[in-house]
This record gives C-alpha cells, structure tokens and sequence, in this order.
C-alpha cells in the first residue's frame, strides 16, 4: 500500500510539474489597441518541441499548422497544442489582450524666448491615449501639463498615464540653428513596466563621433558608486555594429527601491553649423539592489552565425548560465532566454522580418552585445 500511496503521489507531483510548464511556456504579446490584430505568441522553450505537431487555434478554427511563433493576432482567446519529448501531447490556451500603453502619444506647441537672456518661453503638451488622469514630471521639476517663463535650453518631459505607461518628449527652446537636425534614439526597453522615476539627462560635448553613422544608443550597465551617485555605462554603436562611444556617465542615485527609471543623455558639438550636431538617446534600466560593481561589456563572450535566417546559433566562449536578450533597434525587446550551464543556444527566428536586431548576451563575466542581420 505504502509502494502505491508513493506511486501516486509521484504522478501527482509530474502532472503539477507539467501543468507549471505548460503554464510558462507561451509568451504573448498584446495588441496595440482593441482594434488592431499585431499582437503575437511564441513559445518559449521549444528545445523538446516537435515543430511539424504545433497547431495553432482560435475561434475554433486552426490558424496556423507548425511553427513556434504566430502572429497577426486580435485581442481573444487561443490554444496551442503540441507533442513534448518530455511532457507528451500538450494543449494551453492563452488570452490576447490589449497593450494598455499602446498609442500613449505627446504632442507639444513651443514659443521660443524672445532673446538669448530673456526667459519668456513656453511648451504646451497635448497628449493621446493612455487613461486619464496624466502626472507629468519635467527636467525643471514642474508637474503641470505646460512650462511657462523658460529660457533657451533644452527641456525633457515623462508622463505617466493611470496604468503606469510612460511617454516622454524632449524640445529645445531658441537654442538650436534651424538648419541643424536632432538624432533622437529612443529606447522602450520595458514598454509594459511602471516606470519609478527618472534620473534625468546629462549633456555631453563631443565633436569627434559622427552623428550620421550612429545607429543606436542604450546602457550597457549600472554602478551604484557611492549613497548619492551611480554610474551608467552608455554604448554607442555605428551602422556597421561597432562600438564609437563607451562611457561612463554620473547620475544622481534612485531611492534605492528596486524597479524601473527612465534616463537620458545628450551628446552635442555646438561647433557643427549644419546637419546633425546633436544626439538624444534615452533608455529605461532595471535596479535590482544597489549593490556596487558594474557589468562590463566583454565582447568576447560568445560567437554568433551572422547573417541568420530560420534559427540564430549561438556558441559561448566558455560554459556557464547566460541570459540572453533579443532586441530589435527601437530598443523592444522581443524575447528573453536562459541558458544555464550552456556552451550553446540556438534560437528559433523564423517569424523575425528581415532586418537587423540586436543581440545582448550577460554572464559571469560580463556583458556582449552585438548586431545581427536576418536575411
């Protein structure tokens, strides 16, 4: 009695323990708004998956026969139902919802100071989306949904919508020639996240970059180095994957609550008289704890097949646990992976468009990013 009490319990803990993996092996992402179909699923650990036994249903109706992504989704239910190497057949149903921070917009109206030392300026902002009410925080610290009696200079705004999405605008005021142009890159690293507070922006003059070869900007990692400061290590990187710019850039430190921040840094050459002479990047970065140290970049941390099509074949330069990210260049992330005690990955890409992404690879010894082509 005692063998077959064991025997049970067994089957029970297998069958929670596949249920918990099914549970977690469908990823999705929401649609824009309730009218649009651009939300998607994929599953997240296909290693055991046979794909030619992948459906894909809705309505019940199959929408789609093998494959581990579908996209082109309306908001509503579905299920997909697979055979396991290790879990049999397995059917989950998951939901398609709308992206609550989908089409959150800012506009804005400026009027520019009437002379270089008169501080008479303004900016309105209209915004869109999102659910009322709005909060607003300006680089001046002003929480209001206009700024009056500014002066020439450069001015940065986040709004928060009741749902905690976030849109920001950034506008400079009687400062800029009217032939020059702005390079703004901006990073919607965690889209769906509360964002916390922001730790505001920094102005750079460099004259040596040039603006019109940088494709994008983010930070590559974090230092709390003293109770009031910490460091951001922003990367540059031009249209051929390289590395221009790798600095470390002091910001004031958070409260110390574990969560998302928005930041900024702006890189100019008031030297330049016309084209690009300015570049506004922004990104959102997660604080654990405030432990010191930061993560490196280690550009010899793995290998990877570039170009790629159907799947992107990864090969660590030594074995261990690795968190691998894949980005397109807007700064979305559009999946996350663990790899533990790994020497290689390889990651189904086949719904990817063609184009260009960037991969992020942490592990023991640092951080690697890099720019892949999907052909």
């Amino acid at each position: 009695m005692k063998k077959l009490l064991f025997s049970a319990s067994l089957l029970l803990v297998m069958l929670i323990s596949a249920t918990a993996l099914q549970a977690q092996n469908v990823v999705t992402t929401g649609t824009s708004n309730p009218n649009s179909c651009d939300g998607y699923a994929w599953l997240s650990d296909s290693s055991s998956v046979n794909e030619t036994t992948i459906s894909w249903a809705g309505g019940g109706t199959i929408l789609q026969q093998g494959g581990f992504y579908i996209d082109n989704l309306c908001p509503g239910t579905y299920t997909v139902t697979y055979t396991d190497g290790i879990l049999g057949n397995v059917t989950y149903t998951f939901v398609i919802g709308t992206n609550p921070c989908g089409g959150f917009t800012v506009t804005y109206t400026t009027q520019d100071p009437s002379a270089p030392v008169i501080c008479d300026g303004s900016i309105t902002l209209v915004v869109s989306g999102g659910t009322a009410p709005y909060t607003y925080l300006w680089s001046t610290g002003e929480t209001t949904a206009s700024s009056n009696f500014l002066c020439p200079g450069w001015y940065d705004v986040y709004i928060t919508d009741a749902n905690g999405c976030v849109t920001s605008a950034s506008m400079d005021l009687g400062q800029m020639d009217p032939s020059d142009s702005i390079l703004v890159i901006d990073n919607n690293t965690y889209p769906d996240s509360l964002i916390l507070d922001t730790l505001g922006n920094t102005w750079i003059e460099d004259c040596i970059i040039d603006f019109l070869a940088v494709d994008s900007a983010y930070v590559g990692g974090i230092a709390n180095v003293s109770a009031d400061t910490i460091l951001l290590n922003w990367v540059v990187i031009d249209t051929n994957g390289l590395v221009v710019l790798d600095l470390l850039v002091p910001y004031v430190n958070p409260n110390g609550e574990a969560g998302v921040y928005q930041v900024s840094m702006t890189i100019f050459c008031p030297q330049k008289a016309s084209g690009i002479n300015t570049m506004v990047a922004s990104d959102q970065v997660y604080f654990e704890s405030m432990s010191l140290g930061l993560v490196e970049e280690n550009q010899n941390l793995f290998t990877v097949t570039n170009p790629f099509n159907e799947s992107i074949q990864l090969r660590f330069t030594e074995r261990g646990d690795y968190t691998i990210e894949l980005m397109d260049l807007n700064g979305k992330i559009l999946t996350t992976l663990e790899a533990d005690d790994s020497n290689e990955l390889q990651i189904n890409s086949s719904i990817l468009k063609s184009g260009i992404y960037l991969l992020n690879v942490y592990g023991e010894t640092g951080r690697s990013s890099k720019k892949i082509l999907k052909l």
